[in-house]
């Protein structure tokens, strides 16, 4: 019962951790950038600032929450590499659209 309830917990810090990641970045991007947040370019955007938290989450931050599973494992050093890179290439191209 305590695992689940863990679970959970852990479950609304990914939520919260997904909107403030999201919610920040779009204002770096938007103030530095200055680009407006609709059409193509904000999906491409969504897309690339969801993959950089998940890269971030899963290689750093699930390892200081409340659940502790054996299935918690970093992503491969290769798997970063690609994600990171397809995430910084839609960045890129949100910029020529």
């Amino acid at each position: 019962m305590l695992n689940i309830f863990m679970f959970l917990l852990e479950y609304v810090r990914v939520v919260i951790i997904l909107f403030a990641g999201l919610a920040l970045l779009f204002f770096l991007e938007s103030r530095l950038f200055m680009i407006t947040l609709e059409g193509a370019p904000f999906f491409l955007l969504l897309f690339a600032n969801m993959i950089l938290i998940l890269v971030f989450y899963r290689n750093k931050l699930q390892f200081s929450g409340w659940y502790k599973g054996k299935e918690v494992k970093p992503l491969p050093p290769r798997t970063s590499k690609i994600l990171i890179f397809t995430a910084f290439l839609a960045i890129i191209s949100a910029f020529f659209l």
